[in-house]
């Protein structure tokens, strides 16, 4: 409900707006006053409120009639009342007529009941959703007005001019209560006497009769629920006087006063709401308790819940924490545990091959159910797992192309080195030493892929390849441990050697191959193995021996030839073995070194025992050229034509090959006429082999040509009687006769 004076009428719109604009212009001269009171002017020690611009100061064309001015007065009062504060009453300030007295100082008590007796102001608070009837509270110096049952609206008194000089206070009629359950239409206008103009503060006997001229009586009702702007309290000063400046008043809101049901009293205001009960201390506890306990049990079922799908913390597979991860997230943090790197065979000489994982399609995976264990560990328990590990392990499963695998094996190029077995070889010191066997590149390509194929399953793939087994097969037979007690043998006897001496070469028995034939008895007796003595005999007969060979040879006419050996050859070098046998076990048991020379057979003879046995020193017979050739030392000594065997006969040919001049003999008879049919008697006789072939002297009117050819002799070689004599003089037993085509 819009304020009204004591005619009706409302405030209008306009005129709100100009008194609000002079508030502003009496604080700017407020300030300007505590400038001053800054610079040295005292200030008055008087509280007092911002009033609004009285009829007296504004100018004549603004004082408007009566009903305006006690318009603006209730304004006024409004201010002033939501202001107010219960233990502090505002002083009269000094004003001209028309206008409200100052306010004294906080403590004045002339001045609180001199401002007192001047105004009784009746609040009414803002209403909250149901406000109930709000008692009108006066405020006199007086006695109170007797309380009335029923609320009347004040009858409507004429204003008073405000050129009239202030009246005394015409008797105070006292507002009606305000029933409960009234309807706010009914409540009273504001009822306003008009005030004497207000005197400077000092001026005690005119604040008095003012106090007591008039009476306001200022009922508030509230538009609406919104809480209602501030009201500000300005002071009133006279452009001649200096600024008093204003301190601050708290506000305090009115509280709400429930009116009584029998007899209106003054309205009081309502105290403080009253804190909540005090609970004991017991029954905190236990909501503590109770709050606690409920907060623990969701944060558990929270963390069950959080786990149903997950490991429980600190479980580990393999060495490998998985806790608080999903199977899958297990999965792949295990299978990057254990990449599939290329694989690396290393051979037995140390050489690394790789083989690319790739190209053998080789990878990992987890057999299905192999987590389960550690997966089906008890989610209830996840607290006791906070502080207690879990450790689990599992087979992977390797999967791989053995076919690509294979192909990788085979078709890799090894080498083709052979396996070699260990021996003693004498050191530069004399002594004998192991030098190891090695091996070679040949191996079991099957029971290596059975072994890289374990290997790869555990994870491993360096493979040594000598660890499969797979060179046991291709190794060497002797390895060094083998030799360890034949070298202890070899360097007993690293002093004793036997030397067989073939004129321009030697064979050299060393230590090392003696020990080889030492046996030892439980009683540590020395003795040979005869077996191994006689493989070394035959082995020497059979790289020195000539006997029973082809020859090369290099003849007068057709340069270096090759004769062959014949069934009637007799010519070269034979060991005896047996005999060569006993002579080197005997060298053996004295354990001394020596130069000796093999033993030979009784025919097994040359006349000179080096490489080329026929040497330089020979006779050579050339069937084709019908000739004969001495050779002593490389030189020539003499040379004939001559007849051999009827070529023509079988039985009557001069056989090829090499021979040798057994012996000399002169006048002796060829033949036997009972058996053979023919007896020659010759002068020089040097038979060459065991059935009758020689060279000797015989008759003949020629020599040479093709008489061979049809008119030979019976096998032997006819020479004339002069060179005959010759040769037989010149040559002696065991020199080689070579006859050739």
């Amino acid at each position: 409900m819009p304020n009204q004076n004591h005619s009706g009428n409302s405030i209008p719109e306009e005129e709100r707006e100009k008194i609000e604009r002079m508030n502003r212009i009496r604080q700017s001269m407020a300030n300007a006053g505590d400038s001053q009171n800054a610079a040295g002017v005292r200030k008055p020690q008087t509280k007092t409120a911002m009033l609004d611009v009285s009829v007296a100061d504004r100018p004549p064309q603004e004082q408007g009639s009566e009903a305006t001015r006690a318009q603006k007065l209730a304004q006024i009062r409004e201010a002033l009342a939501m202001v107010e504060k219960p233990a502090v009453q505002p002083q009269p300030v000094p004003a001209k007529k028309g206008a409200l007295p100052p306010l004294k100082k906080k403590g004045s008590k002339s001045a609180i009941r001199q401002n007192a007796a001047a105004e009784t102001v009746v609040t009414t608070p803002p209403p909250k959703k149901s406000p109930p009837p709000v008692q009108q509270k006066t405020k006199s110096a007086a006695k109170p007005a007797p309380k009335q049952k029923k609320a009347e609206a004040p009858a409507p008194q004429k204003p008073a001019s405000v050129s009239e000089p202030p009246k005394k206070a015409a008797p105070q009629q006292e507002p009606a209560p305000v029933q409960k359950d009234a309807p706010q239409q009914n409540k009273p206008a504001v009822q306003k006497q008009p005030l004497p103009p207000l005197k400077k503060a000092g001026t005690k006997g005119k604040a008095a009769e003012n106090a007591a001229a008039e009476t306001v009586v200022l009922a508030v009702k509230p538009e609406s629920k919104a809480p209602k702007k501030k009201a500000e309290v300005h002071k009133t000063t006279k452009p001649s006087e200096p600024a008093v400046k204003q301190k601050p008043v708290t506000e305090k809101k009115p509280e709400p006063v429930k009116a009584p049901e029998k007899k209106p009293v003054p309205a009081k205001p309502k105290p403080a709401k009253a804190a909540s009960a005090a609970v004991p201390v017991g029954k905190i506890s236990a909501i503590f308790v109770g709050g606690l306990a409920a907060l623990v049990l969701i944060v558990y079922a929270v963390m069950v819940f959080f786990f149903n799908d997950k490991f429980l913390p600190n479980t580990f597979i393999n060495g490998v924490a998985v806790g608080n991860m999903t199977q899958q997230e297990a999965t792949d943090v295990l299978l990057s545990k254990v990449k599939t790197d290329d694989l690396v065979l290393v051979t037995a000489q140390g050489d690394q091959v790789a083989v690319e994982a790739r190209k053998y399609e080789a990878e990992y995976s987890i057999p299905a159910g192999a987590m389960d264990e550690a997966f089906a560990e008890n989610k209830l328990l996840w607290i006791k797992k906070l502080f207690a590990n879990s450790e689990y392990t599992m087979e992977y499963d390797f999967s791989y192309s053995e076919e690509k695998l294979r192909e990788q094996i085979v078709d890799h190029d090894w080498g083709s080195e052979v396996s070699q077995n260990a021996y003693i070889q004498r050191g530069a010191d004399g002594m004998y030493e192991i030098v190891p066997a090695t091996t070679g590149n040949q191996f079991d390509k099957n029971k290596l892929m059975n072994f890289v194929t374990e290997q790869l399953k555990v994870g491993r793939f360096m493979v040594n390849m000598e660890e499969s087994g797979c060179y046991e097969a291709f190794a060497a037979e002797v390895q060094a441990e083998d030799l360890q007690e034949k070298l202890e043998i070899c360097n007993k006897f690293a002093q004793c050697t036997i030397t067989y001496d073939f004129y321009d070469r030697t064979e050299v028995l060393e230590g090392a191959t003696i020990a080889e034939w030492v046996i030892l008895d439980e009683n540590s007796n020395i003795s040979f193995n005869r077996a191994e003595l006689e493989k070394f005999v035959a082995a020497m007969a059979d790289k020195y021996d000539t006997y029973g060979r082809d020859r090369t040879f290099r003849s007068t006419l057709d340069g270096t030839i090759t004769v062959p050996w014949t069934s009637t050859s007799m010519y070269g070098w034979q060991i005896d073995q047996e005999e060569t046998v006993e002579e080197l076990y005997a060298l053996l048991e004295a354990c001394e070194s020596a130069t000796v020379e093999p033993s030979y057979t009784g025919w097994g003879y040359g006349y000179t025992r080096a490489e080329n046995d026929i040497g330089g020193t020979y006779v050579e017979v050339d069937i084709s050229a019908q000739h004969v050739w001495f050779y002593k030392g490389g030189v020539l000594q003499m040379d004939s034509d001559c007849v051999t065997g009827t070529e023509t006969d079988p039985n009557r040919r001069t056989p090829r090959g090499i021979f040798e001049i057994w012996s000399h003999e002169e006048d002796r008879v060829l033949g036997q006429m009972d058996d053979e049919g023919y007896e020659t008697p010759v002068n020089y006789w040097m038979p060459i082999n065991y059935i009758g072939v020689g060279l000797h002297d015989l008759g003949r009117g020629a020599y040479g040509g093709s008489i061979y050819m049809y008119n030979g002799s019976h096998g032997c070689i006819n020479l004339p009687l002069s060179f005959a004599r010759d040769l037989f003089y010149a040559t002696e037993n065991g020199i080689p006769v070579v006859i050739h085509e």
